[in-house]
């Protein structure tokens, strides 16, 4: 098999994440502890909700005739109400029930996959798991709390089969509602329950049509909102909003060296981002005015350097040097500039989020946990 230099080097002891976007996101570096690493799963009531844009899409090609979905899942407290599993609006998906039905149940909005206006009826198996729900424009399946384990991995599978849709939790038939078939709009899901989701697996006639959940996603190393892979690189799979994967890299308080490597295609907005993006809470490599800058601060002062001239480069490294208190950033190996930041002793410990992302547009990625010398960045 072909190898680059920068594949090579991203197997290095010294990078602590590389990703490769042209392989579907596969990481590259080796596994290890240490202080650029969570190591934990998203946790999507803690660190963001996370966006399935591309589940709605594939729920609205396979809206007509049979399809089922099937939902792997791990939530960390079941006291927490008004959390959403996966679900697009009110009434379509799975979420936990409001406090006027049952304040810690998971309920099956069926408008989901059956019932044009919620006409049919539930049939279940056993009662200490599940009940029906009826309301005046609702019709749902409730799975009791008490059928679900904190901390541990539970499956939830929703499959519509000639109209009508049987529930299963852990593959136990909880519930059937017949009713006639609906068709989906194609439209956005979100997650923001206390937990993370494993795995989701859609499939129709034609087989298996989505999946979501490698091992990455699975192990909290990467966690794509509203991204794919596609042609060798990071795209967003919904325009309008942002695109990004979230690594295990979290730079707060960071006062010791590193060096972080971009590659890909420039595009409006980020190339990697840690906080809110102002440039004394951020660690951030953006577009301005047909360059790109990184910034970066403690909270009070900020540094900005031009980490490419023109937005036509290809990789870009940043260099930090803690020793030195100076960052050099090289755009296509060769340097562009030179910023000291003797007035900052580490980076903002109190960012807003606890991980850096990686911005649609990018082929790869690597964070290294030292500062590389020009003649390394020259060989990558």
């Amino acid at each position: 098999m072909l190898k680059d230099r920068f594949t090579e080097a991203c197997r290095s002891l010294d990078c602590a994440c590389a990703i490769d976007f042209k392989d579907g996101g596969r990481l590259l570096s080796p596994l290890r502890s240490g202080g650029a690493q969570i190591a934990r799963p998203w946790n999507y009531a803690v660190d963001g909700l996370q966006y399935f844009f591309d589940f709605g899409q594939a729920v609205a090609a396979a809206s007509q005739g049979d399809l089922s979905y099937e939902i792997k899942l791990n939530r960390q407290n079941k006291a927490i109400t008004e959390e959403r599993i996966l679900a697009c609006d009110a009434n379509l998906g799975l979420s936990v029930a409001s406090a006027n039905r049952d304040p810690d149940a998971i309920v099956i909005y069926v408008a989901a996959l059956a019932g044009t206006s919620d006409d049919g009826s539930w049939t279940y198996v056993d009662t200490a798991k599940a009940y029906t729900y009826i309301g005046a424009a609702s019709n749902h399946l409730i799975i009791k709390e008490t059928a679900f384990h904190s901390n541990q991995d539970e499956t939830i599978k929703v499959e519509r089969i000639a109209g009508n849709v049987n529930i299963y939790l852990n593959d136990m038939l909880v519930g059937t509602f017949s009713g006639a078939a609906r068709v989906m709009s194609n439209t956005s899901y979100t997650s923001a329950f206390n937990g993370f989701i494993k795995s989701i697996t859609l499939s129709g006639a034609n087989g298996v049509t989505y999946h979501y959940g490698n091992w990455e996603s699975q192990h909290g190393l990467l966690t794509p909102v509203n991204a794919k892979c596609e042609d060798g690189k990071l795209v967003a799979v919904n325009t309008t909003q942002s695109s990004y994967v979230n690594t295990q890299i979290d730079l707060r308080g960071r006062n010791t060296d590193f060096t972080i490597v971009w590659r890909g295609t420039a595009a409006a907005g980020y190339f990697y981002l840690q906080g809110n993006g102002t440039a004394t809470t951020s660690v951030r490599l953006g577009v301005s005015g047909g360059q790109a800058v990184l910034t970066f601060g403690d909270g009070t002062n900020s540094v900005s350097a031009i980490a490419a001239n023109s937005t036509a480069a290809t990789q870009i490294a940043c260099s930090f040097d803690f020793t030195s208190k100076t960052v050099k950033c090289y755009a296509d190996g060769v340097l562009t500039s030179t910023a000291s930041f003797s007035a900052i002793s580490a980076i903002y410990s109190g960012m807003s989020t606890k991980q850096l992302a990686v911005y649609a547009g990018c082929t790869g990625f690597a964070f290294i946990d030292r500062a590389l010398t020009a003649e390394e960045v020259a060989a990558l």
